[in-house]
C-alpha cells in the first residue's frame, strides 16, 4: 500500500523536512548556550591536557568524527576520582569549584561527572561546537568572578551538542563502575555516547563514524584489553590466576575495581559468584589518603550457609599488596576505623554490624 500511494519523492521529502523541523526545534531547546551561562568562553581546562588532546586528533576527521575522538579521548585520561568514590562528604570541597580543572592532567586524572562535561564542552567549543551542560547542576559566580557549581553534589552533570545536524548527548559517568570511563580503557562497547536524531539513516552514520574513531583508538593499541575468555580450572586454580593477573593489573582505584567487575565473569560462572564467590569494594582511611580495596570472600563449600569455612582476601588497589585473613582478624580490622563499607552489600562471614 505504501508503494502504490505514496511516491518516492515524496517520501524523501517529509523525511527531509521533519528530520530538519526535529533538528531545529532540538536546537533551540537544549543545544544553544544560554548568553548568561558562565562557562561559555571560558579557559577552565589544563593547557597541557588541551594541547595534549588537540595534537593527537587525526587531521583527516569529520566534524563529527573530531566530536568522538575528544569524547574518546578524554575517557581515555580522566578517572573517577577514589577519594570522592569512597567518601564524597569528606571530599566535596576540592571539587566545589571550578579551579580543580586546572589540577586535571595525565598524571592527575582523577574528575567527577561535571568536571568531565565541562572539560568536554571547552574541547568542542575550541573546535566551534557549542554544548550545553544538564540543568541538573548549575553554575554560579562569587564577588570574585569565581565559578561555582553550586548543586553538582545532588545531580548528575550530561552535555548535549549539535554537530552537522547530528544531536548527540555523552554521559561518561552514567555507571561508575561500568561507564566509559572503564568501556574505553578496556576496548568495552561505549554506552554514554548517543545520537539523538529520530531517523535510522542518520543513526547509522553516527553509529559508522562512532566504529571509525573508535577503530582507530584500537589500531593504536591505545586499550589495556585482558584476555576475556571463559577459563575451565578447578575454583582454587583460578583464584590464583585471577590474584596473578590483577597484580599485573596497571590500575588504581576506581578504575581497579571497574576492571574486576567486568572481568569477574571470566573466571567464576553466575552460580559460583552466588555461593562460593564474593567481591565487595571497601573504602580504606590511612589517616592521608580514602580509596577503594576489594574483599575476596571465598568458600569452596557454601559462602551462606557455612560462612565460618570463608577465607578473606584483601587486595589493596594502592600498594598493590593481597594479604590473606581469616574472619576474626578482618573483623578487628573492621572494629577500628581503617575501613568504611561504601555499598550496602553483606561480607559473607562479617557482621554489617561492624561496618562503618
Amino acid at each position: 500500500m505504501e508503494d502504490r500511494l505514496i511516491d518516492d519523492k515524496v517520501k524523501e521529502t517529509l523525511k527531509k523536512y521533519i528530520t530538519e523541523e526535529f533538528v531545529s526545534e532540538k536546537e533551540n531547546e537544549i543545544i544553544k548556550r544560554e548568553k548568561n551561562n558562565p562557562l561559555s568562553e571560558k579557559e577552565l581546562m589544563n593547557n597541557e591536557l588541551k594541547n595534549e588532546i588537540f595534537n593527537s586528533i587525526p587531521s583527516d576527521y569529520t566534524k563529527l568524527e573530531q566530536c568522538i575522538y575528544l569524547y574518546i579521548k578524554l575517557c581515555q585520561i580522566l578517572s573517577y576520582d577514589s577519594s570522592y568514590y569512597v567518601n564524597s562528604k569528606q571530599f566535596i570541597q576540592q571539587h566545589e569549584d571550578f579551579s580543580n580543572l586546572q589540577k586535571i592532567t595525565s598524571q592527575n586524572p582523577n574528575a567527577i561527572c561535571y568536571e568531565f562535561v565541562t572539560l568536554y564542552s571547552e574541547l568542542l567549543e575550541k573546535i566551534g561546537i557549542k554544548s550545553n551542560v544538564s540543568t541538573a547542576f548549575w553554575m554560579d559566580v562569587d564577588e570574585n568572578d569565581k565559578l561555582y557549581a553550586d548543586s553538582f553534589r545532588d545531580n548528575h552533570a550530561t552535555i548535549n551538542y549539535n554537530v552537522d545536524n547530528f544531536i548527540i548527548s555523552a554521559d561518561s559517568t552514567n555507571s561508575i563502575l561500568n561507564g566509559d570511563l572503564i568501556n574505553v580503557k578496556m576496548g568495552n562497547k561505549l554506552n554514554g555516547l548517543k545520537c539523538k536524531n529520530i531517523n535510522e539513516v542518520d543513526k547509522f552514520v553516527f553509529e559508522s563514524a562512532l566504529e571509525n574513531v573508535y577503530s582507530g583508538f584500537e589500531k593504536n593499541k591505545d586499550f589495556k584489553k585482558y584476555n576475556d575468555e571463559v577459563i575451565e580450572l578447578p575454583l582454587t586454580e583460578r583464584l590464583k590466576q585471577l590474584f596473578n593477573d590483577i597484580i599485573n593489573m596497571n590500575a588504581q582505584g576506581v578504575d581497579f575495581i571497574s576492571y574486576i567487575t567486568n572481568l569477574k565473569h571470566k573466571y567464576f560462572s553466575q552460580s559460583e559468584l552466588q555461593w562460593n564467590v564474593s567481591i565487595n569494594y571497601v573504602g580504606k582511611n590511612d589517616g592521608i589518603n580514602q580509596y577503594p580495596v576489594v574483599i575476596f570472600s571465598v568458600n569452596t563449600n557454601d559462602i551462606i550457609n557455612v560462612p565460618e569455612d570463608t577465607i578473606q582476601y584483601l587486595y589493596d588497589t594502592m600498594t598493590h599488596e593481597l594479604i590473606k585473613y581469616d574472619n576474626q582478624e578482618l573483623k578487628q580490622l573492621f572494629g577500628s576505623e581503617l575501613f568504611k563499607l561504601e555499598e550496602t552489600k553483606n561480607i559473607p562471614g562479617i557482621s554489617n554490624s561492624m561496618l562503618r
